[in-house]
């Protein structure tokens, strides 16, 4: 692929006509070295009313759930620092369950609340989505700090979505401060625990 396209926030873009197989990859610095910062990348599969496919806990694909049960999302696994590639997911939209309309990119800083971290203290965040196996990205989105950064704990970063038959991307970069627990509730993803 030759021309990269520089995502602005909400921003649209069609994938290539006959791609279905991506590499998403996300890298990030910390500010404050020091600590231990560990920023993790989820996907919900969403159906078409914005909730968790089937409600279905394996349709939240992280470092704790490496793949979806159709094998069309897979996790890199778990990367502490976010340096070099960072942590990654595969995605092919024609593997996906059909009753999946939207896959939603997340990234969350674990145990954010205890530790009292927030977006506003990570810099030089940047999403990369290549086309199969290309080694220069097709899609690149530079997350600028936004006023919700500052005191976010969870980042909705980008959302791949069937429209029109056709699959696009959604440039999000939109902060939550809030507990992981309570954004996946809004998707119908209960938990007990309200610490995480």
């Amino acid at each position: 692929m030759s021309n990269v396209v520089n995502l602005r926030k909400g921003q649209r873009v069609e994938l290539a006509k006959g791609i279905s197989k991506l590499r998403i990859e996300l890298t990030w610095q910390a500010s404050r070295k020091a600590e231990s910062w560990d920023l993790d990348i989820m996907a919900l599969e969403l159906n078409e009313d914005q909730l968790i496919a089937n409600g279905d806990i394996s349709h939240l694909v992280f470092y704790n759930n490496l793949k979806d049960p159709q094998g069309a999302l897979v996790h890199s696994g778990d990367d502490r620092t976010g340096e070099g590639d960072g942590e990654e997911m595969r995605l092919d939209v024609s593997k996906l369950h059909s009753g999946v309309k939207e896959v939603l990119f997340v990234l969350n800083i674990f145990e954010s609340m205890k530790k009292n971290q927030n977006f506003g203290e990570i810099k030089h965040t940047v999403l990369r989505i290549y086309y199969d196996d290309d080694t220069t990205p097709a899609l690149v989105y530079n997350l600028e700090e936004e006023e919700s950064h500052r005191t976010a704990t969870v980042l909705k970063v980008v959302s791949i979505y069937k429209s029109g038959g056709m699959w696009k991307v959604k440039a999000i970069n939109e902060g939550v401060t809030s507990s992981l627990s309570s954004v996946l509730a809004n998707y119908g993803l209960e938990s007990n625990d309200k610490s995480i």
